[in-house]
Formats: structure tokens, sequence, C-alpha cells
């Protein structure tokens, strides 16, 4: 993701910490490790390093949040650590080698750090063994955003990118995005667009755990994608990423046919942990995925709407400047406004599918003549088109004189592989504005854990507040508040 301020940042940022007060030191046998469960299952995991969302205890007791688990080397849950009660229950009490009760202090209320940068070294010992695809030759920081992303090379001439995401980062969500990619290479093949898949682990999995100050933080290791960046400075360019990003629509709508608007079952699942690989198309691809595979769903994701456009960005917003901060009636008031004004363009019956959710064209995709490689799909979710072209007439690095003719070249490309109708084109400008909100609330969220606040307090919320007034929409919100 890349935009103004703290998610405009590519260069690689340092590894110094922000520290919190240090917890003491673990008391657990030596080869146990640390996961957080979030509900009740039967699923284990044997194999070091990886994470299941779902554990049971040996003892038949069932774990449920917030509790954080410790592991012994079979995978099975020994020890289980309660925040609410402050203390460790023995889940294996015929182990004589286990302690029967510890304060909670030995695990800590409070990480270490809130974002640290893991060393290439670390993930190369805890992670070559586990993928299984030979030596790992280089794991190098690549870029550092909201995620961290490594470039690892193998011994066999392989070619990788490793996304270390956030500790903020949902379990559920990047099964969901993972699961996404892996069964859009079938429905992308001989289109103008194709996408770069997760490899699997030999388990099954498409992504481990590991263990960073800040807590556990999720890590999947992608094919690189192939091409070069098209900065998309002229008609033919856009024509060609036009018709790429229609044909990714398309094929989204293959995988959820029937999906509509606001609707919370529209992709039933549970984890999806549990899907094969899908047949070989390249060398690290494990298995081939059975046809009962393939018709099983999507692992849920959450429709986009006003809760995650407006609401959380705006509460993200006043937490960081204040309640009665100067802009702060002006920006509720706003966004309230921009609620109204999508409730109603929504009510024409917008076109509503599975949306990329970044789609710059500048940092998510590489051409290979005609084709687009698409990849960062961490936001993808059910939305409206309109709301995921927008951010493409929004990018940056294009001149003020050039969006219109360049955006009309889009659509025309667009146009060529799959309808976007009238009441859809018309909705993109209201879009655009509730992207540059929804960016601020990103701003807001990631600040302190990026950046600090030092660039992000009054003259970071002037400039935006004096954006937003520049549109017909903040005019009438500052109308309304009688300034």
């Amino acid at each position: 993701m890349r935009s103004r301020s703290v998610t405009s940042r590519s260069t690689a940022a340092s590894s110094i910490m922000t520290l919190r007060p240090l917890w003491p030191a673990r008391r657990a046998c030596p080869a146990s490790r640390l996961g957080t469960s979030s509900e009740t299952t039967t699923d284990r995991q044997t194999e070091p390093f990886t994470y299941s969302p779902t554990n049971r205890a040996a003892s038949g007791r069932s774990v449920r949040p917030p509790h954080i688990c410790l592991y012994d080397p079979s995978g099975q849950i020994v020890r289980v650590a309660s925040p609410t009660t402050r203390r460790i229950r023995l889940m294996n009490p015929t182990d004589p080698t286990l302690q029967p009760e510890i304060p909670a202090a030995a695990i800590g209320e409070e990480s270490i750090a809130v974002r640290s940068v893991l060393n290439p070294a670390y993930l190369k010992r805890r992670l070559e063994s586990l993928y299984a695809l030979g030596q790992w030759t280089e794991c190098r920081y690549w870029l550092r955003g909201l995620n961290d992303t490594y470039r690892v090379r193998t011994s066999d001439g392989g070619s990788y990118m490793l996304r270390v995401y956030r500790v903020e980062a949902r379990e559920d969500e990047i099964a969901f995005e993972l699961n996404l990619l892996e069964r859009l290479q079938s429905e992308l093949a001989g289109t103008a667009a194709c996408a770069s898949p997760a490899v699997r682990l030999p388990s099954g999995r498409l992504y481990a755990a590991l263990q960073a100050p800040e807590g556990t933080r999720f890590a999947a290791l992608f094919l690189e994608a192939e091409g070069e960046e098209d900065p998309l400075q002229d008609a033919a360019a856009c024509r060609a990423f036009g018709r790429s990003a229609a044909e990714l629509h398309a094929a989204f709508d293959r995988l959820t046919p029937g999906i509509a608007a606001a609707d919370d079952a529209a992709i039933p699942g549970a984890d999806g942990t549990s899907a094969a690989a899908p047949a070989p198309q390249e060398r690290a691809a494990r298995e081939n995925r059975s046809a009962a595979d393939a018709a099983a769903p999507l692992p849920y994701r959450a429709p986009v709407g006003a809760e995650t456009l407006l609401r959380r960005p705006l509460q993200g917003i006043l937490a960081l400047i204040g309640e009665d901060h100067a802009e702060a009636a002006f920006l509720r008031r706003y966004a309230r406004e921009l609620e109204t004004a999508m409730e109603a363009a929504a009510s024409t019956g917008l076109d509503f599918g599975i949306c990329h959710g970044d789609m710059h064209g500048n940092n998510n995709a590489l051409r290979t003549g005609e084709r687009f490689t698409h990849f960062d799909f961490e936001f993808a979710a059910p939305g409206w088109r309109a709301w995921d072209l927008a951010q493409v007439k929004n990018r940056k690095r294009q001149q003020r004189e050039q969006i219109e003719p360049l955006w009309q070249a889009f659509l025309e490309g667009y146009r060529s592989a799959r309808p976007f109708g009238p009441a859809d084109e018309a909705a993109v400008e209201l879009f655009m504005r509730v992207r540059r909100f929804w960016t601020m609330g990103l701003d807001a969220q990631f600040a302190p854990l990026l950046e600090g606040v030092l660039d992000f307090s009054d003259d970071w919320a002037a400039g935006f507040a004096e954006e937003f007034r520049g549109n017909p929409i903040g005019a009438a919100a500052q109308r309304a508040l009688g300034r």
C-alpha cells in the first residue's frame, strides 16, 4: 500500500524497535512455542513454526480466546495462559517436567515492541527447512510498508518474495487472501491478468507463524511476480491495464457467483486451512487439488462498507488527534456526509463483487507484453467495483491534466472485457473521496508504529481537512457546521 505520508514510504527502515517494559524470562520447556488460539476445533499442528488458529488440548478441554497457548514438541497444548485469570493452567498434568502454575507475568501483558524488523538470518533459519525448497542462498530485507517484505533466492534458481505480516493482521483475512490467490490461478489462465500465488508448506498450509518481540506474526512465501513496473503514463498502457483489471474482476465473479452487497454470508466457509494446492503450474506447487476442494467455499471475508471505510477510520483519526481537536467536528460531519452519499450511490445497484482493494496500477502489478501480474491482495474483499477502480484514478505519478484522458483510456480497456455501467462510473468520484478519508485513517492507525506521531499532528490533520473542504461533500459538511 502506498499513499500520502505513512503509507508512501518505500525505503528500508531502521531495525530500531519502539520498546515497552520488558517482561521476566519465560519459564517453559525448551522446545515449546507460543501461539494465540481463537476458537475451538480439533486441528493440531506438529510441524515447527506453523500455526493453527484453532486447537483442542490433549485433555479434551476447549481453548477459547483470548488465551495464549504453549505447545510441547508433539504439537499438543500443555499450558494455557488466560489474561482474565492471570494464571496459566496445566493442560497435561501427567507431565512431571511442567509446573502446575506460572504467574501470567511470565508471559507478559505487554509486548516488548510495537513493530520490529525480523533479522533475515533468523527467517532463513526458521523457514528454510519448513518450506523444503532447498537452500536459501539469499534472504534480504526488501521493503518496509504496512508489512515487511524480504526477497528470497534458493540454490536451484527459485525466486520468491516473503511477506511477514504486521502483528495486527488478522489470520482469517490472511487465509482469505492466500486461498483467493490460489484459486485465481486456473481462472486467469489465458487472460490478460495473472496473480502471484503463495507457496504451500509440505503440511498443506499456506502460511507459517513466527515469534516476534511484539507477538505472533504470520509469514507467507510468494512466487516472485515477473515483468516490469509500468508507470501507466500513456493511453495504450492504461487501456492494457484496464483490460487486465476487468479480467481480474471477471475471475472473481466466476469464483463467487451471485455475491451481493452487504451479504455477510456471501462467502461462507471456515478458516480455509484444509484446502489442498492447485494443479502445479510452477515448480513450487505441491500437489493436485481435487474437484471437491476446488468446489469448496472460500474462507469468509466481511464485505467492505461504511464500517470499514469511514467509521473505523474516523475512530482512529480522533484517537490520534483528540476528540476536541479543532478539525474533529468537521471530520465527524464529513464522514457522515460521505456515508449518506455512499448509501445513495449503492441504492442504484452498483456492480458488487470481490475487489483487489488496492489497485494503484503502479505498485500492485508488473507488466509482460499485454499481460499484468497482480499482487498485494491484502485488502481484497467483497465490495463495490467503483470503489476498487477509484484507486486507479486516484493514483499518484500522473499529471493533473492527464488524469481524465488516462482514466478514459483505462475505462475503454476495462469495458472491452466486462461491463462498467454509467452509475458505476458516476460513483467513482465519490469513492475517490471515500478512499482519501480511508487513507487518512490508515495514517492514523499506523503512524505511531512506523514513523512516530511527530509528522502526524496539527499540520497533517489540517492538510487533509483542507483537501476535504475542497470537494462538494466537504463544502456541504462545512456549511452544516455553520462555519
